[in-house]
């Protein structure tokens, strides 16, 4: 794994249950949120991530086409 959520520790084997206070089932309802936090010109989206030790929170930042 590689980029911002591999740098803020996702690994495999940890599960996305929530982003952006949605509910996530499926990896279309991740990359549904994710896209529509871009288009909306969202800063960051707020994941809440399950292993089998902890649950935590983990902030992506939101890049978008005109960012310098």
């Amino acid at each position: 794994m590689n980029g911002e959520a591999a740098e803020k520790g996702l690994r495999p084997g940890d599960v996305i249950i929530d982003a952006a206070q949605q509910t996530v089932e499926e990896p279309e309802d991740l990359i549904k949120i994710v896209d529509k936090a871009k288009t909306s010109k969202y800063h960051s989206v707020l994941l809440r991530i399950e292993n089998p030790k902890l649950i935590r929170y983990v902030v992506l930042t939101m890049k978008h086409k005109d960012d310098k």
